[in-house]
């Protein structure tokens, strides 16, 4: 643990300047950092930033020891750091004036992180969300299952982009996040398609039934983590096996352009989806978990 008077918390709407202070924490922890850094190997790419992005180092002296990354309309992600520095980001985002709804990620960085904001906004914070975090054995695709997958084209983008926002409308239920938000992120979404990044399992008509993303950081080939996510199916498509038939699909592709490791979250609160990802090879490795902070309570006067 560092000293609190060396600590300090930046941040940038500058994706470089984070990368460039942010280097040697990626490195260290690319399972724990996987969602900043996937997002932030989009954007080297050429693909716009998350609408209002906010990226976050805490420093100890020059040595990064946590990360975090802002999207308008969505949960502050944090990533595994110390309770002092989880604390110290919370005090940071108070004073430049934000207000929060949740905060999401690491779950013992974010219980730090709402005890303090808790502390500071007089916000009650309560635990709503149990993630997760799942790296991959050894894949063992799923048999029997009608279909095959492909990879999603140009002409599937209508498709792509409305399950995309389905698919986040069921996993931020609670979220105050905007229809604009959500086309925003949809369309960052698409924006994956040319890059081979989007999976879909078609039935045996060839009518797509289920899609999974995947994507990568900026690494050598065979150090990357991959990250699987996110996997959607039509409620009158689920279970046919498609969501497991996909995921491996998607699993595959990321390890046939060199992907080290592939991870992926799971709601705990979802027993069937967990059970399909751990008859894949996946096996949990870590917790995550969201937050979510009530307006203060009024005293009687």
């Amino acid at each position: 643990m560092g000293s609190r008077e060396r600590r300090r918390v930046l941040l940038t709407d500058d994706h470089v300047s984070f990368a460039e202070h942010a280097a040697e924490r990626l490195r260290a922890d690319p399972v724990g950092t996987s969602v900043v850094a996937t997002v932030l190997a989009g954007v080297r790419a050429g693909r716009p930033q998350p609408p209002g992005s906010l990226w976050v180092v805490v420093l100890d002296g020059d040595r990064p020891v946590g990360v975090a990354l802002c999207t308008a309309g969505f949960a502050p992600f944090v990533t595994p750091m110390d309770d002092d520095d989880a604390a110290a980001l919370a005090d940071t985002l108070h004073r430049a004036g934000h207000d929060l709804a949740q905060v999401r990620g690491d779950a013992a960085a974010t219980r730090a992180f709402a005890v303090r904001w808790e502390q500071l906004t007089g916000c009650p914070a309560r635990r709503t969300t149990d993630e997760g975090v799942h790296l991959l054995t050894t894949l063992v695709a799923p048999s029997g299952v009608a279909g095959t997958a492909r990879a999603a084209t140009p002409a599937d983008a209508p498709l792509v982009a409305a399950w995309h926002e389905a698919f986040e409308r069921e996993a931020h239920v609670g979220e105050q996040v905007g229809a604009e938000e959500l086309a925003q992120h949809a369309a960052m979404f698409v924006r994956r398609v040319p890059s081979g990044q989007v999976v879909l399992w078609t039935d045996g008509d060839g009518t797509p039934v289920s899609l999974a993303g995947w994507q990568l950081p900026d690494a050598e080939p065979g150090e990357a983590t991959a990250r699987i996510g996110p996997v959607y199916t039509p409620p009158a498509a689920r279970r046919h096996g498609y969501a497991a038939a996909v995921t491996a699909a998607a699993t595959r592709a990321a390890l046939e352009v060199g992907a080290g490791q592939v991870m992926l979250y799971t709601d705990l609160a979802n027993p069937t989806s967990n059970g399909v990802y751990a008859r894949l090879g996946y096996r949990k490795v870590a917790d995550g978990s969201t937050w979510t902070f009530s307006p203060p309570e009024r005293r009687p006067s």
